[in-house]
């Protein structure tokens, strides 16, 4: 007897939790829901995020290229006064030194009167008033002021810096 109604209690059990083969939980379709919610969230996330990324790098670029040209600047600047000062003396005055600096200025303009960086040509303002003339060195103090414009914005450059030969 004892046993018959063992029987009946887990038959009652069993019909209790029974469930309906063609029904979901709920939990499993939550899980479902949620995934997708969070799929699309991060999906949509990157995509902003991928526009920004894509504007600091082209600014960065745009500030690497001012950079070149700035350490082109110097390149040809610094060779154009090494070769004006090479058989500089300093008895010959300053009017020799600015006509010696223009001079191998304009070897560095191609046929059609361009210079390998636009910035050269701001070099041919270099007057008497730059030079500085010591009793033991040169000096050469530029202030330049270049414009350009890029893709995404405008630039104003200034570029001061002092060129110096000592004398034995």
């Amino acid at each position: 007897m004892k046993l018959n109604l063992l029987n009946i209690g887990i038959v009652k059990m069993e019909s209790k939790f029974k469930m309906n083969k063609g029904a979901v939980s709920l939990s499993v379709v939550l899980l479902v829901l949620s995934c997708f919610v969070l799929i699309s969230l991060s999906l949509t996330f990157f995509v902003i995020k991928e526009k920004d990324a894509l504007g600091k790098i082209v600014i960065s670029s745009d500030i690497d290229e001012i950079y070149v040209r700035q350490a082109l600047l110097n390149f040809y600047v610094q060779d154009i006064f090494d070769k004006a000062s090479e058989d500089f003396l300093i008895e010959e005055g300053v009017v020799v030194f600015v006509s010696n600096f223009k001079e191998e200025l304009e070897m560095y303009r191609d046929g059609d009167g361009n210079y390998p960086i636009g910035e050269l040509g701001d070099l041919e303002n270099v007057d008497e008033n730059m030079v500085e003339l010591l009793e033991d060195r040169l000096v050469l103090r530029l202030d330049l002021v270049a414009k350009s414009k890029l893709e995404h914005m405008d630039i104003t450059f200034n570029y001061q810096r002092d060129f110096e030969k000592v004398f034995k």
